[in-house]
């Protein structure tokens, strides 16, 4: 077996990461050092453009231009306690699942997604839904002093 390839697609194509020692593998900013196994791989999400951040575990943030590794997979988080330690998710009828402003790496992005707003109450900061945003019916919406519903949507007010 040649360390230095892998089959992908039923070809033999080069590794990226086919470095013997830590040191080297470090050096490679597509590689990680994996001390259980001892070997260098390819890191998850390195990839520069949508058409390559493309997989099981990747997503491509249009407005950061990055490629993400995707959050909150239930394959990945099969209970509540595991899922709930990703700041991104929330347990929702039995499965763990994405916040919606989650997909939201950056503030910039974040403060450009109305329903959305960058919390800095919180360590790490991260985007968080807003208070309006997170109204599920039209009454709910209009019980809050916070709030209007316009354009089947509950929003928040303008401060005038």
């Amino acid at each position: 077996a040649d360390v230095q390839c892998d089959w992908k697609n039923l070809q033999c194509v080069q590794r990226r990461c086919h470095h013997g020692s830590e040191v080297e593998c470090e050096t490679n900013v597509a590689c990680e050092w994996v001390s259980r196994t001892k070997s260098c791989n390819e890191k998850p999400c390195v990839f520069i453009s949508p058409s390559d951040c493309i997989s099981d575990v990747c997503e491509w943030d249009s407005c950061s231009s990055t490629c993400q590794i995707k959050a909150c997979k239930p394959s990945v988080f099969t209970s509540e306690v595991s899922c709930m330690q990703d700041t991104r998710c929330q347990w929702v009828n039995g499965a763990c699942a994405q916040k919606s402003c989650a997909v939201h790496a950056g503030e910039r992005c974040c403060n450009i997604d109305a329903d959305c707003y960058w919390d800095v109450s919180v360590a790490p900061s991260q985007c968080s839904i807003t208070h309006c945003a997170r109204k599920s019916d039209e009454a709910e919406c209009k019980s809050s002093n916070m709030c209007m519903y316009e354009n089947d949507k509950c929003v928040e007010k303008e401060c005038v």
